[in-house]
């Protein structure tokens, strides 16, 4: 089952959606997760931390903290605030506990399933061929960006993870060990790139981004070295690729 909060997000099994159109995808972890829906199906209520802590902690084995609550109401925040919606979302009833004040429609999401299955079965038909692509095409990029990005042996093994999907475009990038703050970042990115180019990919296309260490250093800009950028798009069984490079200085 899906919710519609606001008619601006629906909260899905994996993460947040947009109801229009050109959908963005936004993959949550599992504790965050937990935490937003257990909102979304209490919504319009007093619903105390002790509450909380039962159903998204304790239920899954794991150790429940003020301080670990106070991480991810900040996490959902700022998440639902960046999909447009206001403060007055998650009203904190100090000493007693919160209210997530929104209009709440269930959804059965039946043609994003469907769209998702379909998505699935060409995925798993292309991926033995789709591997091998990808360990050429990153074994030529070593070679080509070696000044730029990697300065250690001829021969890397590369692997590309999925980070979400934006715009229809299925992202993927080097690391997926980064953290939420990151994570985020990269999603803001790889929507800046997909729209100021005007992509509008196929169900095979493929965005792949690297940024090279990126830092948070406890602040909320990410300083970084040298960035690439690459749009794939399927053609004739084989991906065809448009590299973008940027280098050194900050960029907010």
């Amino acid at each position: 089952m899906q919710y519609s909060v606001d008619n601006k997000i629906i909260v899905t099994q994996s993460g947040i959606t947009t109801p229009d159109d050109e959908s963005t995808q936004l993959i949550i972890s599992a504790v965050p997760l937990r935490l937003l829906t257990y909102f979304v199906k209490n919504s319009n209520r007093l619903i105390t931390r002790e509450e909380i802590f039962y159903h998204v902690w304790e239920m899954h084995d794991l150790t429940p903290s003020g301080t670990a609550l106070a991480t991810q109401m900040s996490y959902l925040r700022k998440i639902l605030s960046s999909y447009g919606l206001g403060d007055d979302v998650l009203i904190t009833k100090p000493k007693l506990g919160f209210i997530f004040n929104a209009t709440i429609t269930q959804t059965t999401g039946i043609s994003e399933t469907i769209h998702n299955e379909n998505e699935e079965i060409k995925w798993k038909k292309n991926k033995n061929n789709t591997i091998c692509y990808i360990i050429i095409f990153c074994a030529v990029l070593t070679t080509i960006t070696y000044l730029f990005f990697f300065k250690t042996a001829k021969e890397s093994d590369i692997n590309w993870y999925t980070l979400s999907t934006i715009k229809g475009c299925h992202v993927y990038i080097m690391n997926p060990d980064i953290s939420q703050t990151v994570s985020m970042y990269y999603q803001k990115k790889a929507y800046e790139f997909i729209t100021k180019n005007g992509l509008r990919c196929d169900a095979d296309d493929m965005v792949l981004i690297h940024i090279q260490r990126p830092d948070t250093n406890g602040h909320d800009n990410v300083y970084e070295t040298k960035q690439f950028y690459s749009y794939c798009k399927k053609m004739k069984g084989n991906h065809t690729c448009d590299n973008t490079y940027f280098s050194a200085g900050k960029i907010d």
